[in-house]
């Protein structure tokens, strides 16, 4: 039974005690801010993990970059993938003139790099006398700016339909069949792709689009028309010379295959951030309203967008004065009242195109009769049926009777609502996950055989790229500068590895000077794999005690986390003392990834002259692997945990200064971390190796036998240890050969 009645309650009291069950669901500003700067981090992050990689480019859309989403419901990352190699334009003139000068008058360069296509077409949208909201998009030549003739070869003509006209359309129905064949893993859903996540986010939806840099004419309006409350603000507006998206995706109910839908969800995340924590907190409570009263009697008609789209129009109607906390009460009625407007009209206007009814095709007269009576008995029920909804009843005890605003801050909330901070931990994590990603993945493009000249440049190529990455705030600053440390280090170790294949004495100090130096200016920001990578160069040079040192240094930082780019399972039973921490220094990741993160320390076949001899066996291993599997396979380069690597790097300095206590610990330890295992296959595999190539080196062949055959039962293709047993029957071959001659 409610607790909560109108009678002899104040309503302003009410209303202050649904918005404390609010901000104890995730719909604090704090909370909100801490999922908006998460994806933002990870949305940059991604970027220049890809940057110059290929001709899509990615971005994070939907409710969780947003801020909208609901705790624990709305999981899904969405992304949007938009080709690059395929110019849209909106008026061919300004294009020639955008053409000539190389870019625009903002800035925007429209000669997009060419990474697979022959001569491609450009697209000019054409969104006059198509249904509202849509576009079709004429296929053009883009030397000259006329349409592609009938018979003339063309790259993309297996995308086209003919028009009446005798013209060929792009279509979206073609397109999504391109995409599904190279994404086979992948199923249709609407306009996206799924797939299901081995990360902490259930599932996401991929949407591949095209992307026009100018402004569709049929949404001039929207620059254009009075606005009495100044909302949206004028420099959001101006974000629309940056064009649009178009999605590939038909008009209901005809679904027309050359008709796509044109989609600004770029500026509507900028709209959404521009909200105050009163207009996120009536959009979400929206959302639970839909999802637990209108779906339970009427499913799949009123979506989230629709939710959205109203919201959008509540803002521009309303001045900002009228969303506070004091008057969330009548924001959220009117809000609703909206929705039954909009539902009794039949009409749902599209906020940039009005033209375009979002109920299109969704709303029968019973259906409408049946939302309009159940919001009608809700809106008259108010303060009696907001606090039946179970996302809110769940957390009326903890609530209870406050009279004064409470669970505001994250720390607060988090430690009332253990989902809420399960999701904060989830969050901080995928962060870690995609800086690890971001400072691994660039050895794609990296990695060839042995030729450090080669590396060496496409490492500064690719720092040239980072310093040009977009960045519009401190925290994304310090975000391109850590992954820049990170790329240092590998620089560092390419300009050594260099140097030992240099006959001059003067130019191999010069390299190695070099090399320390960008490996130390790595290594003042990274707790581990800069130091390792040193550490590396000291063994390799004979410098064993300063290398043992820093093995040492790794070693005994036991607060220290492991982050790899592969694919990671989010880290279980997380202590509460990590946990308040997480809360307390939020949204500082680069501070946490430089305290607290050992990232794996990664050779690439450059290094091979460098590296310890069982990592050169793996390096072997991974250039081998190169020349037969496709470019997303994890055995292109030696990638080892931070920790393992420290104990190899203290075996092997004990070993060779015959510190046989301190060798046959360290030992143990190894053994005992390959007992434990690896989250990722193919490192599972290289940790057997290095235990058997450690157990050879102290003289446990028959047990480094035995370490070397269980390594082959897990993966005989491209795996290290055909060439670790072959080694060691060579040796003891050699052995008996030698003590038969004596005798």
């Amino acid at each position: 039974m409610n607790v909560f009645t109108c009678e002899n309650r104040d309503v302003k009291k009410l209303s202050r005690r649904l918005r404390n069950c609010l901000n104890l669901t995730g719909m604090s500003q704090d909370f909100i801010r801490y999922r908006v700067s998460s994806f933002k981090s990870m949305e940059t992050m991604n970027a220049i993990a890809n940057v110059n990689s290929g001709c899509l480019d990615g971005f994070y859309i939907g409710s969780q970059i947003e801020g909208g989403a609901l705790l624990g419901l709305d999981s899904d990352a969405d992304m949007m993938f938009i080709d690059k190699e395929i110019i849209i334009i909106t008026d061919v003139e300004q294009y020639r003139l955008c053409n000539f000068n190389h870019k625009s008058p903002e800035g925007h360069k429209y000669i997009l790099p060419r990474k697979s296509l022959k001569d491609p077409p450009i697209g000019l949208i054409h969104d006059t006398d198509v249904t509202p909201g849509y576009a079709k998009v004429i296929a053009l030549d883009k030397n000259t700016c006329l349409p592609v003739s009938n018979g003339k070869e063309c790259s993309l003509s297996h995308l086209f339909e003919e028009n009446a006209d005798g013209t060929y359309l792009f279509s979206h129905e073609k397109w999504k069949e391109r995409i599904a064949l190279v994404t086979p893993s992948r199923y249709k859903h609407g306009p996206a792709l799924s797939e299901d996540s081995t990360k902490e986010f259930r599932s996401s939806d991929f949407v591949y689009g095209l992307k026009s840099s100018f402004w569709p004419k049929s949404a001039d309006e929207w620059i254009t028309r009075e606005r009495a409350c100044h909302w949206p603000p004028q420099t959001t507006i101006e974000l629309t010379k940056k064009g649009c998206f178009l999605v590939p995706v038909g008009p209901l109910p005809e679904r027309r295959s050359t008709e796509w839908r044109l989609s600004f969800t770029l500026l509507e995340r900028e709209l959404i951030w521009t909200w105050t924590n009163i207009q996120y907190q009536c959009f979400m409570l929206m959302k639970i309203i839909k999802r637990e009263v209108i779906e339970r009697n009427v499913p799949e008609v009123i979506s989230s967008y629709h939710l959205k789209t109203l919201m959008f129009w509540m803002s521009e109607e309303r001045p900002l004065d009228f969303w506070k906390k004091e008057n969330f009460h009548v924001c959220i009625v009117q809000c609703l009242n909206k929705l039954r407007e909009f539902i009794e009209n039949g009409y749902c206007p599209n906020y940039f195109i009005r033209k375009n009814n979002l109920f299109k095709g969704k709303l029968s007269i019973s259906t409408q009769n049946h939302i309009i009576t159940i919001l009608h008995k809700f809106i008259k029920n108010f303060w009696t049926d907001v606090f039946l909804l179970s996302t809110i009843e769940n957390v009326i005890p903890a609530v209870k009777d406050a009279d004064f605003d409470c669970f505001a801050d994250l720390q607060t909330s988090c430690l009332q609502n253990t989902t809420l901070l399960t999701e904060v931990i989830h969050l901080h994590f995928s962060v870690l996950i995609s800086f690890a990603t971001s400072a691994i993945k660039p050895a794609y493009q990296l990695i060839s055989d042995r030729a450090p000249n080669i590396s060496i440049s496409k490492h500064e190529e690719y720092l040239n790229l980072i310093s040009r990455t977009e960045m519009s705030d401190e925290k994304t600053k310090s975000i391109v500068q850590a992954l820049c440390f990170t790329v240092y280090i590998s620089l560092g170790s390419q300009w050594f590895a260099k140097s030992l294949n240099t006959q001059c004495l003067e130019e191999k100090q010069r390299m190695v000077q070099l090399a320390e130096d960008y490996i130390r200016k790595g290594s003042d920001f990274d707790t581990s794999s800069g130091k390792l990578k040193l550490a590396t160069i000291y063994l390799a040079r004979g410098d064993l005690n300063a290398c043992r040192h820093i093995a040492h240094e790794v070693l005994s930082n036991e607060n220290t986390i492991s982050v790899s780019g592969f694919e990671p399972a989010n880290p279980e039973d997380i202590p509460m003392v990590y946990a308040l921490r997480v809360l307390h220094m939020q949204p500082d990741f680069t501070l946490e990834i430089r305290e607290r993160c050992a990232l794996d320390v990664v050779f690439l076949a450059s290094e091979i002259e460098l590296a310890p001899r069982p990592i050169q066996f793996e390096i072997s291993r991974a250039i081998d692997a190169e020349k037969d599997l496709d470019m997303d396979n994890p055995l292109r380069w030696v990638s080892i945990d931070a920790k393992f690597y420290a104990l190899l790097l203290k075996f092997l300095v004990a070993h060779e200064q015959n510190e046989i206590i301190v060798r046959d610990r360290t030992l143990s330890a190894i053994r005992a971390y390959v007992a434990i295992g690896s989250p990722q296959f193919v490192c599972k595999i290289m940790a057997l190796n290095i235990a058997g190539y450690c157990l050879q080196l102290v003289g446990d062949i028959d047990w480094s036998v035995d370490v070397f055959l269980g390594s082959l039962l897990l993966q005989r293709s491209y795996n290290a240890a055909n060439w670790h047993l072959a080694l060691l029957i060579w040796n003891e071959w050699e052995k008996c050969t030698n003590k038969s001659n004596s005798a």
